[in-house]
């Protein structure tokens, strides 16, 4: 959950504007698109899963972990990545009636 952990999703935000840019251009199909989208879902999956395990199943949690659903971390949670999760979605969906 943090940028030494297994944040993947953060590539996901990276990629994310050359991915729209070169669709726009149409240098990449909407199957690449499509592609793309499983996979950055799939990731998304896993920082899900990461935050589950390490928050809820993580036995003792020290003070400075319980820090982690203050603001602004409980930002990402909470509004960020059901929002990602939604474009995705919705781009999905979007490539799949073409």
């Amino acid at each position: 959950m943090t940028f030494e952990g297994i944040n993947f999703d953060i590539l996901v935000g990276i990629t994310a504007p050359t991915v729209g840019l070169l669709y726009s251009k149409e240098i990449i199909s909407a199957r690449v698109v499509l592609i793309w989208n499983f996979i950055a879902l799939s990731i998304l999956s896993l920082t899900v899963y990461s935050f589950i395990s390490s928050f809820y199943f993580s036995g003792p949690v020290d003070e400075s972990f319980k820090q982690f659903g203050n603001m602004p971390y409980i930002l990402l949670l909470a509004v960020l990545l059901p929002c990602a999760i939604f474009y995705h979605i919705v781009s999905i969906r979007q490539m799949l009636r073409r």
